[in-house]
């Protein structure tokens, strides 16, 4: 195959929701109809992540129970959803997930924020399965991505109490950390795939037109206008001024190392709102 395979992987709460609807809406891509697939995370990290799996099991028997056999968009998401439980049984129904839907499309792929996870043997691991991927990591500044993850997580679950999430931020062994924590993630995804196979974008800076120009040149498909009103996380971070500043300067300090990393390499290309 002579298309372009993706793969982004986060950073969660960075605008992958924003990326993935304007690949799924370019006629030159065809993105997973299953926004985060987290097949990787699933199939190499079970024993740490099992929700994933159990989570599309629980979907595709509700579903199926439910599904209305005489409605074809029914039907094609019931075989979505089978499909992908198909890939934990062999790695390589992941490829023919997107094979067997492609009808032209010049790129192929899918957003998971939960690959940001992986270590250095899982990305050696894709790159043995697709050769050719090429990956996609957004970040945003590490303290706001941390925030608004609380936010997200509160949302998710009222029983959570405000003090229980924040005594799970400045832990550094929690998801919280470690989905900031971009230079693991940078370092472990580099030892396996080459430069030229990876491109980063910020968050704060990539909503224009020369930020989706680049991505779409190594991408391989032609330069689409987005719409950049539907931009997705602008607001859902809390305003640093409703956070005790002492707490927010422990999360700065308890993510130093990754500030310390990406100055030093993107330089200038930091975004001037980061902390």
């Amino acid at each position: 195959m002579n298309q372009v395979h993706f793969i982004g992987i986060g950073a969660m709460k960075a605008g992958t929701t924003w990326l993935h609807d304007y690949l799924k809406n370019h006629d030159e891509v065809l993105a997973s109809p299953i926004k985060e697939m987290n097949f990787f995370t699933s199939h190499l990290r079970r024993k740490e992540y099992p929700h994933i799996l159990n989570g599309f099991v629980s979907r595709y028997c509700e579903f199926s129970s439910s599904c209305d056999f005489k409605q074809p968009n029914q039907v094609e998401k019931l075989r979505n959803l089978s499909d992908r439980l198909a890939m934990e049984f062999n790695p390589y129904h992941y490829l023919n997930f997107f094979e067997s839907r492609l009808s032209g499309q010049s790129a192929y792929g899918e957003i998971s924020p939960s690959y940001a996870d992986l270590g250095s043997e899982d990305f050696a691991y894709i790159t043995r399965l697709c050769p050719n991927a090429k990956f996609i990591f957004i970040m945003r500044d590490p303290v706001s991505r941390l925030l608004s993850h609380i936010r997200f997580d509160k949302k998710l679950n009222q029983k959570l109490s405000i003090s229980q999430l924040l005594e799970k931020a400045v832990n550094p062994s929690s998801v919280f950390q470690i989905r900031s924590r971009y230079d693991v993630t940078i370092k472990n995804l580099e030892k396996s795939v080459p430069k030229e196979n990876i491109i980063y974008l910020f968050y704060e800076s990539m909503f224009c037109n020369e930020e989706v120009a680049r991505l779409c040149g190594f991408l391989g498909i032609s330069n689409k206008n987005a719409d950049f009103g539907k931009k997705k996380n602008k607001n859902d971070a809390m305003p640093y001024f409703d956070w005790d500043e002492g707490f927010v300067r422990e999360i700065r300090e308890s993510l130093s190392s990754t500030y310390d990393f990406c100055n030093y390499r993107f330089g200038r290309l930091i975004p001037d709102d980061w902390l």
